[in-house]
């Protein structure tokens, strides 16, 4: 929803939301403390269709929550997902795009301090392994909470893929699992840290992976392995709930679900 004055949004993508939910919360408010008039947009980007090459799909669900956004007065879209960053930056149209890993360094308040001297290893997502920025503010804030870092050989622009990407898992198990390996290798028994919920997820199957907004928030657990992340289908009904709570705590003005693309809904005030 958006609130009154809004110019700004979170927009956590699919994963965070529904793996996630009180974490995404917690985002949420922390962000809100220096942006009062916040909104949240809890949408999908439409990757899954562009990676499928439905190019004409991809662009009437995009292009219409672009038009939707930039109609009510957005003009900035604060990211959590890689791949929601990516399509933002790509195809969208009157938006600036940070991600609220840049924002929250930049802010500089809220950070937690974790256990001083711990090594951890970063696995830079493939989506973002041009934008140096982010890089440097999840760095930032792991260092800043008192963690030491150990980097692996691939990172930065040479970061190599978890093997989740391209659905390669459900076409080849095995070859996806070999990539997740290599970052297993490289991790040198490290834990490593990732700002992809995907990356976490199957990177933890070979190798400990914990997203940094786990670490932000629930730093013993996530350092323990004593987090419950949630799989499907309860990621669905998360959502769900997610939504209905943040409707009663943001209370917006403006507020809808997406319409049917051949049948527009008016927005509700």
């Amino acid at each position: 929803g958006l609130p009154e004055g809004c110019d700004t949004i979170f927009f956590p993508g699919c994963a965070l939301p529904g793996t996630r939910p009180a974490i995404t919360r917690h985002l949420y408010r922390q962000l809100r403390a220096s942006i009062p008039t916040l909104g949240l947009v809890l949408d999908c980007c439409a990757k899954p269709s562009h990676d499928l090459g439905r190019e004409d799909r991809f662009h009437q669900l995009f292009d219409e929550m672009n038009e939707y956004l930039t109609a009510h007065g957005i003009r900035t879209v604060l990211t959590a997902c890689p791949n929601c960053t990516r399509m933002f930056r790509q195809y969208g149209r009157g938006i600036q795009v940070r991600t609220v890993y840049e924002t929250l360094f930049d802010d500089g308040n809220g950070v937690r301090a974790g256990a001083a001297g711990t090594v951890l290893g970063v696995h830079d997502p493939c989506g973002l392994r041009d934008d140096l920025s982010t890089q440097r503010a999840v760095r930032g804030l792991l260092t800043r909470m008192g963690y030491s870092l150990a980097e692996m050989k691939h990172r930065g622009k040479r970061t190599l893929c978890c093997g989740e990407g391209g659905m390669v898992s459900a076409v080849n198990p095995k070859f996806a699992e070999a990539w997740a390996r290599i970052r297993g290798n490289e991790a040198d028994g490290h834990k490593l840290i990732t700002y992809c919920a995907g990356c976490a997820g199957f990177l933890n199957r070979v190798v400990p992976t914990v997203h940094i907004a786990d670490l932000l928030y629930r730093p013993e657990a996530a350092l323990d392995g004593d987090l419950k992340i949630a799989r499907a289908p309860f990621t669905y009904w998360n959502r769900l709930r997610l939504k209905r709570r943040m409707q009663k705590e943001i209370r917006p003005k403006w507020q809808r679900t997406r319409p049917p693309l051949s049948n527009p809904t008016r927005d509700q005030a």
